[in-house]
């Protein structure tokens, strides 16, 4: 089990993300604040990070979360007894489940996807093989219009709105074709567009549920 502290939640997720993908483990980044520690968990492999965590809940003031990502909040004195525990359910795993795949980082709030979040994106450069992009999921954003382009008619620009906030998305090489007034599920990265001296955030759509 990988162990760190942070201060901002989307710094803390990505820290999480990035330590658990060099060490191949699960990993718990925490911001520590006075009494209060508030924690960003990443798996891998096929461990159900969510189902450990929920094991000690009575050590934890709230959590949530999925499979791969979870977040939570607890007393700080409770942080090292929370701390063994996990590590002690976590020691039970076989060692198989630790096999490390591509994985989303965690879902994302709309309101985070700003200028704030293209700074922390670039600190984290450059992107390659070893050092992916992180990925997001966006839950239930309604598209209100769609657009295919490209020579081949295989790409699609799609606006979204989700809690008030539009955000503009390109699917790549899409399967399916997303039409205007769905809700949708999409898993995500998110880039700096610039035009004509304007920057915005613009999700680069890996897939749609």
């Amino acid at each position: 089990m990988v162990w760190g502290e942070g201060w901002h939640e989307v710094v803390i997720g990505i820290v999480a993300s990035r330590l658990s993908r060099r060490f191949n483990k699960p990993a718990i980044v925490f911001c520590v604040n006075d009494t209060v520690a508030k924690g960003s968990a990443r798996s891998v492999g096929n461990i159900d990070i969510l189902e450990h965590i929920s094991k000690f809940s009575d050590l934890l003031n709230g959590f949530g979360g999925h499979k791969g990502a979870a977040g939570m909040g607890l007393d700080a004195k409770n942080l090292t007894r929370f701390k063994e525990s996990l590590e002690e359910s976590l020691s039970e795993v076989d060692d198989k489940e630790f096999i490390s795949k591509t994985e989303v980082l965690g879902e994302i709030d709309p309101n985070a996807i700003d200028y704030e979040l293209l700074d922390i994106l670039e600190e984290f450069e450059p992107y390659g093989q070893k050092n992916p992009m992180p990925s997001f999921i966006l839950k239930n954003a309604f598209v209100k219009l769609e657009k295919v382009i490209g020579k081949d008619q295989n790409h699609q620009k799609i606006i979204l709105a989700s809690e008030n906030v539009t955000l503009e998305s390109i699917y790549f090489n899409f399967t399916d074709k997303v039409y205007s007034g769905s809700k949708v599920d999409v898993i995500c990265t998110v880039s700096k567009n610039e035009f004509r001296g304007k920057i915005t955030p613009q999700l680069m759509i890996k897939e749609i549920k």
